[in-house]
């Protein structure tokens, strides 16, 4: 909107660029921004120095370029180009898309847990399985942070076979409510590998 807002005022004007100014300089590759000058159409020279840094350098000095310029302020000026123009919103599009992805993501996976849940509760067998830990899910993160999961198992009294059941993702720390010795966990009958823990 910022962008759009400046492009409805602004004015067109040729443009050169005079000089390749170092924006930031490593041992692995060094940034250029252009300066380029224009004149207005009142005869004032203005030189500016575009915000867009870029390595190699996108403009070569003597490089023909089209400027848009505030006629209020004629040092507000921008190069014509995507990147100097729509860049940082790009970029923020970009940012907003993946984490809007993620968010949806870990919603759809919610979503399928609850119904499973629903499901197994309705036509599996509830099981009491003995708690053993809650520790982080090193495997994922987000934001810096791992997920909880807690443990638990259950010996069946037919077969003697030990079963492990681990709960879906949680993003609170569940330790201090997961001390009781016993949690709810519906499976489906025949068939342990396929269940769903309960810890409301």
């Amino acid at each position: 909107m910022h962008t759009q807002r400046f492009l409805d005022r602004a004015q067109m004007a040729p443009g050169v660029v005079t000089e390749l100014v170092v924006s930031t300089k490593k041992v692995s590759s060094t940034t250029y921004k252009p300066l380029v000058r224009f004149e207005t159409p009142s005869g004032a020279v203005i030189d500016f120095t575009s915000s867009v840094a870029s390595a190699p350098a996108a403009y070569r000095v003597g490089e023909p370029v089209t400027v848009f310029f505030d006629p209020a302020n004629p040092s507000e000026a921008r190069v014509n180009g995507f990147f100097e123009l729509w860049g940082i919103a790009s970029i923020a599009g970009v940012v907003g898309t993946v984490f809007f992805l993620v968010g949806v993501g870990f919603g759809t996976a919610k979503w399928f847990y609850g119904r499973k849940l629903a499901r197994l509760s309705e036509t599996g067998d509830l099981v009491l399985a003995t708690f053993d830990k809650v520790e982080p899910d090193a495997g994922t993160t987000l934001n810096n942070r791992h997920p909880w999961r807690v443990h638990a198992h259950w010996i069946d009294p037919l077969s003697g076979k030990r079963h492990l059941f681990t709960s879906e993702m949680l993003w609170e720390d569940p330790t201090e409510r997961a001390g009781q010795s016993l949690v709810r966990v519906y499976v489906e009958r025949g068939n342990p590998k396929r269940y769903a823990m309960d810890l409301s």
